[in-house]
C-alpha cells in the first residue's frame, strides 16, 4: 500500500522515472498476482521505534522499512541509507 502511495502522488507529479500512469501500475499489479501489504498497527509501532538516520527522513521509505521489519520481509532497493536499519534484510538492485 505505502509503494502504491508513492506511485499514485509521483505519476500525477508526471515524474520522468514513472513513466505509466498509475491505472497502469495497478494493472501491472494485477498482471503478476502481487499482494497489496496494508498499513497495520505493528507496521506503525514499528515505525515509531525505528532509529534517526541521518539523511534519511523519507515518509514512504521509513514506513516501507516498518513494513519489512515487522513481516520479516526482504527489501529490495538500491538506496545505500537502508543499510543503517539494524535488522532489515537488504537485497541490492
Amino acid at each position: 500500500m505505502v509503494a502504491l502511495l508513492e506511485v499514485a502522488i509521483k505519476s500525477s507529479l508526471a515524474k520522468d522515472d514513472f513513466p505509466l500512469i498509475f491505472s497502469q501500475w495497478l494493472e501491472r499489479l494485477q498482471q503478476f498476482d502481487f499482494e497489496i501489504l496494508e498499513i497495520s498497527d505493528a507496521h506503525l509501532v514499528t515505525l515509531s521505534q525505528l532509529p534517526t538516520v541521518r539523511d534519511h527522513r523519507d515518509p514512504f521509505d521509513r514506513l516501507l522499512i516498518a513494513q519489512a521489519l515487522s513481516e520479516d520481509l526482504t527489501f529490495i532497493s538500491r538506496d545505500g541509507k537502508f543499510a543503517a536499519y539494524a535488522g532489515l534484510r537488504r537485497q541490492w538492485a
